[in-house]
């Protein structure tokens, strides 16, 4: 019998604000990776090919940012590990918001529209 596992690892509260995202992402992976393969018996690469990763594009109501270059270097780092999966929430903020701040509908940075997107497809 084959079992399926989902294994989330996040940071939340004072342990993410005290490392900037793009520091968190690896770490978090990291440790996603360490326990699939550990639960798992498989390799590292192994590991890390059954993984995903999801980011909050923009500003999050934490005060957290991730911003386009930051994002880019995510996309990257998940490249370069072979992961399955890359995503963001939510494509409905991929945009800039007038005067900033936290809404559902633009990410509260300085971007170009559609920016987590178009970097998010070179995946």
């Amino acid at each position: 019998m084959r079992v399926r596992r989902t294994v989330m690892a996040v940071l939340t509260g004072a342990a993410l604000l005290a490392v900037a995202p793009l520091a968190a992402t690896p770490a978090a992976a990291g440790a996603g990776q360490m326990a699939l393969a550990g639960q798992a018996a498989v390799a590292d690469a192994t590991a890390y090919s059954r993984m995903g990763m999801s980011g909050m594009n923009g500003l999050s109501d934490q005060q957290e940012q991730t911003t386009p270059q930051i994002w880019t270097q995510i996309r990257d780092y998940a490249k370069s590990k072979g992961l399955t999966r890359l995503a963001y929430w939510a494509v409905n903020r991929d945009r800039p918001c007038p005067g900033g701040g936290v809404t559902s509908n633009c990410s509260g940075i300085a971007q170009q529209e559609w920016e987590f997107t178009r970097i998010t497809a070179g995946f």
